[in-house]
């Protein structure tokens, strides 16, 4: 651990980008979906994670990508071509996570 450099500038752009954007912006999207689907029954449940999944996931990892290419140095022409060539993949694994998070969190499948 002692050899590892850490990149200031990038940290505190990513934390800035947290702090700024997408803390509040999670919190105006959650709090509407809560709004427009109010109710804790499961079939409330499996409306507000395909919102989440579905709206709020791909539109979240296309501007997670694109912040990372610009912060590595690319243009945003550039930036937005890896981006969108990126986010099929992060939102299928994503997707599968958020499955099996809920499925093990439920009980339907054991964890360890």
């Amino acid at each position: 651990l002692r050899n590892i450099s850490i990149d200031y500038r990038r940290c505190m752009c990513l934390l800035a980008f947290g702090i700024f954007a997408a803390g509040p912006l999670q919190y105006l999207f959650y709090s509407a979906v809560e709004i427009m689907i109010p109710g804790k029954g499961a079939l409330d449940i499996v409306k507000k994670m395909m919102c989440d999944q579905g709206l709020h996931s791909p539109v979240y990892n296309f501007n997670f990508l694109t912040l990372g290419a610009l912060l590595d140095g690319h243009s945003l022409e550039s930036a937005l071509f890896l981006a969108s060539n990126g986010v099929l993949g992060l939102w299928v694994s994503s997707l599968a996570i958020c499955i099996v998070s809920n499925e093990c969190r439920t009980g339907c499948v054991k964890s360890y």
